[in-house]
């Protein structure tokens, strides 16, 4: 379920001090954004991928790559959706699952962030936990006082680095977007 790393990039921060940090993800209402995703491998670019996402309290979101393949991961309360359409599949959990990835330090324990370093006009903050051995490192970067990019390793020591443009803040969402809309022919995995 490596995927679900993707769906941590919900945080959205707009300042600069720890505790503000943690204020702003307790007010946050919801969150909308642009991602380009890169996967590293001793600094060698080995796969890139880009999308949007929607955030909303409680426990709603949709995740959507749309390049190199479309897939989507939906949280609609208490069900996890992953579809692929490419493979034409569509997989539902428990999110009680979120408990193993980033994605749960946002939505249950957002409260442990510390600053880390600067670098290139970049402040890095970083967790004081770990989640689960397959994340190392994670740590979110804040440009011109909002979130930048998101970066960790993996379980396979490859550098992920999630960069966020067009960020949205506080806008009223559609509740229809969370909506579970799977094709007939698409195989159900439960």
């Amino acid at each position: 379920m490596n995927k679900l790393i993707f769906l941590f990039l919900l945080f959205v921060v707009t300042t600069t001090n720890s505790s503000e940090i943690v204020n702003f993800f307790n007010n946050t209402k919801s969150i909308s954004a642009d991602f380009i995703q890169v996967t590293y491998n001793k600094n060698k670019n080995i796969h890139t991928t880009s999308g949007n996402f929607v955030f909303s309290h409680p426990k709603k979101f949709i995740w959507q790559i749309n390049k190199p393949s479309s897939q989507i991961f939906l949280l609609n309360n208490n069900e996890l959706w992953f579809i692929d359409k490419d493979l034409e599949q569509a997989i539902l959990q428990n999110s009680s699952s979120l408990k193993n990835t980033p994605l749960y330090w946002i939505t249950e324990d957002n409260n442990t962030l510390s600053f880390a370093y600067k670098k290139n006009n970049i402040k890095w903050y970083e967790t004081k936990k770990t989640i689960q051995k397959q994340y190392k490192n994670l740590l979110f970067g804040f440009k011109k006082q909002s979130l930048y990019r998101i970066k960790f390793e993996n379980e396979l020591n490859q550098t992920i680095i999630i960069t966020l443009k067009n960020l949205i803040i506080n806008k009223a969402v559609n509740p229809k977007i969370f909506s579970v809309a799977i094709d007939p022919q698409f195989e159900i995995i439960k």
